[in-house]
């Protein structure tokens, strides 16, 4: 969490000024200023908590660079809504993926990787177009076979571990 030091002597200070204050104005000034004070520090001090934890516990930098993104885009601090549901779950849950995918075969896992990638690619460009009287470019049944015995190969593995798994974090 960031020092709170220079959080509560600014609200300290607000404080001081609300009871001094002699005009109901400038009393509302300070409760306002004074609350937008405190969750500025509250809101900041969680995004640096779960900066630091990603930092800790994740070692791929495309995941540590979502986390920043969905940090970012947090505005707000209820609990529920703005830090289980926005940030602490996908976290946790990008740690446990990465635990797991860690006890997957890589032997199985990249080219199970690389062959969704490609079908994915072949699916997208047949599923919307109308080919009647053109040639379309499309990859042989056999091709399709290949990435599919793949994929089916790495799923197994997926499976079997997924299922056996003791995931610990």
């Amino acid at each position: 969490m960031l020092p709170y030091a220079r959080a509560l002597n600014t609200l300290r200070k607000l404080e001081s000024d609300f009871q001094a204050a002699a005009r109901n104005d400038d009393r509302i000034f300070a409760c306002k200023l004074a609350t937008l004070e405190a969750c500025g520090w509250i809101e900041e001090s969680f995004d640096l908590v779960f900066y630091k934890f990603s930092l800790r516990r994740i070692s791929s930098l495309s995941a540590q660079s979502d986390l920043r993104t969905m940090v970012n885009k947090n505005f707000g601090f209820h609990f529920d809504k703005h830090i289980r549901k926005n940030i602490l779950t996908p976290l946790l849950g990008c740690i446990l993926a990465e635990v797991f995918e860690s006890k997957l075969d890589a032997a199985l896992l990249i080219p199970m990787k690389a062959s969704l990638g490609t079908l994915k690619l072949e699916r997208d460009k047949l599923a919307h177009t109308y080919t009647k009287g053109v040639t379309p470019n499309i990859n042989s049944p056999t091709v399709t076979i290949g990435h599919f015995n793949t994929v089916r190969q790495g799923l197994g593995d997926f499976e079997t571990k997924l299922l056996s798994a003791r995931l610990k974090i």
